[in-house]
């Protein structure tokens, strides 16, 4: 479905498969330009356009999220605020695992990069320090786990 995309500064309407194109290169560019993660590719899948990017594991209420916070934290600031991108959509659905051979967490990404929930740092775009954005980030993650911990009880 269409969304709006940033260029240059500004908020425009764009097509389904520039949403998805726009997806790709906000992962690419958090995750995969130093080989952190494997890269995202777009293609179709299922009739429309798709985004294609490795398996990962989506967080649980099984989780411990003292353990899954600080890691997203690191995340957030190095993958994201570093390089002037910032997702704003802060809800765990939206939280994934990377796990060694072992089992252990060894990463906490976040996915579902959609141009509606991302802000790029330019101009015209409201920019705070980064332990601001996060304040504001984790606070909104702690709201959001009743809500996260009901629709997984009922999933």
């Amino acid at each position: 479905k269409s969304q709006h995309v940033v260029q240059n500064g500004r908020r425009v309407v764009a097509d389904a498969e520039k949403v998805a194109q726009k997806a790709v290169a906000y992962w690419n560019m958090a995750y995969s330009d130093d080989k952190w993660l494997p890269p995202a590719a777009f293609g179709k899948w299922g009739g429309g356009e798709a985004i294609i990017m490795p398996d990962l594991e989506k967080v649980s209420v099984s989780v411990d999220r003292q353990q899954v916070l600080p890691m997203l934290k690191e995340t957030l600031k190095g993958r994201f605020f570093d390089r002037a991108i910032w997702h704003q959509d802060p809800s765990w659905r939206n939280v994934a695992l990377v796990r060694s051979k072992a089992g252990i967490i060894s990463k906490v990404v976040m996915i579902d990069l959609e141009p509606r929930r991302m802000i790029e740092k330019v101009e015209v775009s409201e920019w705070k320090d980064f332990m601001t954005m996060w304040t504001e980030f984790e606070e909104a993650l702690e709201h959001d786990w009743k809500n996260f911990e009901r629709a997984e009880a009922t999933a």
